[in-house]
């Protein structure tokens, strides 16, 4: 009778408690699996963000050099500073193609950008 009921919750009872003991293991498990992901998303968001840095500095590098490689460029050695006088230095530069080749320039020459190098003084530095 009543022995016997005992007996059968109290086996009920203990194995309730191994059943109990079992899930919190597979939820530790788990909670420690879960807590690895977490890191590890982090991290790849992080490296993520990184690359697209990276990829964002590199792509300006890319077309600074395409544009750069669009451009004819001229590179004029031992024009004297300041006989360009008021005219400016695209003028003056126009002036002295057109004289040194002998051509008229007009409208077959178009200088979008004139510039002078800056001299550095490197004594100063010393």
């Amino acid at each position: 009778g009543v022995a016997s009921d005992v007996s059968k919750i109290k086996e009920t009872t203990n194995e309730l408690k191994i059943s109990m003991k079992a899930i919190q293991e597979r939820l530790k498990e788990t909670e420690s699996r879960i807590s690895v992901v977490e890191d590890a998303t982090a991290q790849l968001t992080s490296d993520g963000e990184k690359h697209g840095k990276s990829i964002d500095i590199l792509w300006k590098r890319v077309e600074d050099l395409e544009n750069r490689s669009r451009r004819n460029n001229v590179r004029l050695v031992g024009l004297k500073e300041g006989r360009e006088g008021g005219e400016g230095l695209v003028k003056y530069i126009q002036d002295v193609l057109a004289d040194g080749l002998g051509m008229d320039l007009d409208g077959e020459l178009e200088i979008e950008r004139a510039h002078r190098r800056v001299r550095i003084d490197r004594r100063a530095w010393f």
